[in-house]
């Protein structure tokens, strides 16, 4: 992913562009990108199991995809945070946001498949990443 005329390749050297302000969704290309983005947030690496960081990036990654498909919806992690805020308070609000939008809608099966105390705990998990950016 390439940032202001510098490759960024690491998770960590995304991480602190998103802390010092840069927005990474102005910088998307390719879905590569996408996958840095929402790994680098989500991801770290050291839970016992992985399968709750797994599933907030997936959750991330539709809530990312729906932000950037669709037209007149500002392009910001801000409005990413905002979305997923709201559809935590309101799980069928954000169903239906991303149902309109066919990668978002396909990433988000899992999520609305499991059950809802795995839902919650996925919901958990992301929130306390987002939280850190």
């Amino acid at each position: 992913m390439k940032i202001n005329e510098k490759m960024i390749t690491t998770k960590e050297e995304l991480l602190n562009m998103i802390k010092g302000g840069i927005n990474p969704l102005d910088y998307v290309i390719e879905e590569n990108d996408i996958d840095l983005i929402t790994e680098s947030i989500t991801i770290e690496g050291n839970d016992e199991d992985s399968y709750y960081e797994e599933s907030a990036e997936i959750l991330f990654k539709s809530i990312v995809y729906y932000v950037l498909k669709t037209e007149n919806e500002e392009k910001t992690l801000k409005r990413c945070k905002e979305i997923f805020i709201n559809g935590k308070e309101n799980y069928e609000s954000l169903k239906n946001m991303l149902s309109n939008v066919e990668s978002a809608r396909v990433l988000f099966v899992p999520i609305d498949i499991a059950s809802e105390k795995t839902r919650k705990d996925v919901f958990d998990k992301l929130e306390e990443r987002l939280s850190k950016i």
